[in-house]
């Protein structure tokens, strides 16, 4: 209840003032202007001005009457303000006292709250002190971690470091054996070529002598059949040599 202001109302009851005043000073402006342009008789399709006058009448009267409205609200308002500091200062004890009393007992409530005061300070002092104990144990809980954190991440990074180098040497050890095998079957699949080789040379040759032998046979078996022709031929010609003699 001390912090509300009871001038609050008040402020608003005057912005209230200025704002009817304004809006009036903006009605009789339209009459003005209204009454200005106005002409007798009225031009034919248009309202005539005393119809103009009317609907702005009837339009402020409506301000007015919402403005009275505001007003009474913060009347009212004021009134519960006024109450309810008047409640305050009777709780507080200082309703119907002078003003050197009012200071007194004024004085006396800042000497308490500044007892208070001394005393949330002094509180306040110790939780900082406990505050700044607990700080240095997390600080160096958090150096501890720190450190483990450290040797962790060092040892993580020499772990990877010997796989890195294991699968290096692995990987150096399958391609050494692979090359030692590919030129094992290389060296196999050469001496098998050879020999196939070898084979083939030998095949061809037996296949050329054969193809020699028989040839031979061939030819010897012409001369035979050729030197019994000629035998025959020969014996054909004596018996003719014959046969004329007898």
């Amino acid at each position: 209840m001390k912090n509300d202001d009871v001038s609050e109302g008040s402020r608003e009851l005057v912005d209230l003032s200025a704002e009817a005043i304004s809006s009036l000073g903006f009605h009789l402006s339209q009459v003005g202007q209204i009454i200005s342009k106005s002409q007798l008789p009225p031009n034919k399709g248009d309202r005539s001005s005393a119809y103009k006058l009317k609907e702005k009448l009837d339009m402020y009267q409506g301000y007015t009457d919402e403005v009275q409205r505001r007003r009474n609200e913060l009347e009212q308002k004021m009134a519960e303000d006024f109450a309810r500091l008047k409640a305050w200062r009777a709780q507080s004890g200082t309703e119907g006292k002078g003003l050197v009393e009012e200071l007194e007992a004024l004085y006396g409530k800042v000497r308490q709250q500044d007892k208070e005061i001394k005393n949330k300070q002094r509180q306040i002092e110790e939780e900082q002190a406990k505050v700044a104990e607990l700080n240095e144990a997390v600080a160096l809980r958090d150096r501890k971690w720190d450190s483990l954190a450290q040797d962790y991440c060092l040892k993580l990074v020499k772990m990877r470091e010997e796989i890195v180098q294991r699968g290096s040497l692995c990987s150096w050890l399958q391609c050494a054996f692979d090359e030692i095998r590919f030129k094992w079957k290389a060296a196999e699949e050469k001496e098998k070529l050879k020999i196939e080789h070898h084979q083939r040379m030998r095949k061809a040759r037996a296949q050329a002598r054969l193809e020699v032998i028989s040839r031979e046979r061939q030819r010897r078996l012409l001369q035979a059949c050729l030197l019994s022709l000629q035998e025959e031929t020969v014996e054909g010609r004596q018996a003719k040599h014959l046969a004329e003699l007898r």
